[in-house]
């Protein structure tokens, strides 16, 4: 077994810290699926706690793979670095091409892999006896309440877990955060047949839906009136995030880390990274100057190979362009910290961490005026359409060169907002479940 060194998503830290917040103040059991024993196990508080704590400071979760998966994952890393270490004149086409080859095939792979990886999941015990303990499941007795912080994609799973909650008549709280696979299912890669089905088994299962932002509620809304299901009671959980919160760290770069607008993201189709390479691809074009450097911050996604070829090999994206690969949490604190401004073009969200974390650090974001990101904004971003590039052109350029407004707009944002907390999260879910 190896360790495989990725960032996880910003819903993936939350559902960590959340559910860690909930076992100090509640009796919670962890559980997991294994994907390798096909059944769910017990997972030890100190497990769950050592995982975080990893993600926190070292970026590294745990799966299982070959070595020979591992070996790949590093020399499909070979392409980034070229790109971003060894300058044009001295760089070879065909170790730039061998690169990219080992890249494509590593990203895949890995993409396979996390998505079999062991989904957290919790028993929040209201009985102070324990169950006793069966062959097929976990454990757990009448009276506990099921709350599944990740929404799983295989059916099979489901129809497990509705088997051993239905066996003890346990009560369930799912959490559904978003209805993208179904609403644009060009930006991602679940089959969206199998993701409605899924839904549609959740919702008939489960005794409350919990979501992210009331963009998803109304959603899943109408995906119940469009199935023609009675739609369970849902509750809306706005989210936090804790990265404001760690000491801040600046990233290693082979540039200066200064006068920068920052994109926080995994790189996939959805994040609408094609239009921030358009925009400042036209600013070197039009031989415009006064332009802030852009700083590109996340891990690699799916289907992302057209946007991480460009993003490193573009001649016109070089000096105008960085990308931080997987940034810790005290990197991607220093990085909102630092910034102008932030961006944030997406095509849709469930909710928009990293238009909350932007908020949190004090920055404006110009952001995407799609699915939730409005909801996220609180009034207090500046939102444009996701397709109009001349509008982010325009934008992007008048927020750069205008400081005495972003002074304004962000003395303004500390007067009118306070920080939410994932403590505040924790609480507002205790009140949710009762």
């Amino acid at each position: 077994m190896n360790n495989v060194v990725w960032r996880a998503s910003g819903i993936q830290r939350v559902e960590l810290e959340l559910a860690l917040r909930l076992s100090e103040e509640t009796r919670v059991e962890f559980v997991r699926h294994d994907a390798a024993k096909q059944r769910f196990v017990v997972v030890s508080a100190d497990e769950v706690r050592l995982r975080h704590r990893k993600l926190m400071t070292e970026s590294i979760a745990s799966a299982i793979v070959p070595p020979s998966s591992a070996a790949q994952s590093a020399v499909g890393r070979l392409g980034s670095w070229v790109a971003a270490h060894v300058p044009d004149r001295i760089l070879p086409g065909w170790l730039l091409k061998l690169g990219w080859r080992a890249e494509e095939r590593a990203s895949k792979a890995l993409q396979s892999l996390r998505r079999l990886e062991s989904k957290a999941l919790l028993t929040l015990r209201s009985v102070g006896t324990d169950g006793v303990r069966q062959e097929r499941f976990p454990g757990g007795v009448s009276g506990d309440h099921f709350l599944c912080l990740t929404f799983h994609y295989d059916p099979a799973v489901f129809k497990e877990l509705f088997e051993w909650i239905r066996s003890l008549q346990l009560e369930s709280t799912f959490v559904i955060y978003d209805m993208i696979p179904s609403l644009v299912p060009q930006y991602s890669t679940l089959d969206p047949a199998v993701f409605d089905a899924n839904v549609r088994s959740v919702v008939e299962e489960a005794s409350r839906l919990l979501t992210i932002s009331e963009c998803s509620a109304s959603d899943i809304r109408s995906f119940c009136e469009r199935e023609e299901i009675e739609c369970q009671p849902i509750s809306v959980l706005h989210l936090a995030s804790a990265v404001t919160l760690t000491e801040p760290r600046r990233p290693s770069s082979r540039q200066p880390l200064e006068n920068f607008v920052l994109c926080v993201g995994t790189i996939e189709p959805r994040k609408n990274h094609q239009l921030l390479l358009d925009v400042w691809e036209e600013f070197d074009h039009e031989k415009i100057d006064d332009v802030p450097l852009l700083v590109i911050a996340g891990s690699s996604g799916w289907l992302n190979e057209l946007t991480m070829r460009r993003l490193l090999t573009t001649p016109e994206l070089r000096d105008k362009v960085v990308f931080v690969d997987s940034p810790t949490d005290p990197e991607l604190h220093w990085l909102y910290r630092n910034c102008l401004f932030t961006v944030f073009p997406s095509h849709y969200e469930g909710w928009g961490l990293p238009v909350t974390e932007s908020l949190d650090a004090g920055k404006i974001c110009l952001a995407s005026d799609s699915g939730s990101l409005p909801e996220a904004g609180e009034g207090i971003c500046m939102h444009l359409d996701p397709n109009d590039r001349a509008a982010w052109h325009e934008a992007i350029l008048t927020l750069y060169r205008d400081g005495e407004q972003r002074v304004r707009l962000e003395d303004r944002l500390r007067q009118s907002r306070s920080v939410r907390s994932i403590d505040d999260v924790a609480a507002d879910l205790r009140a949710i479940i009762g």
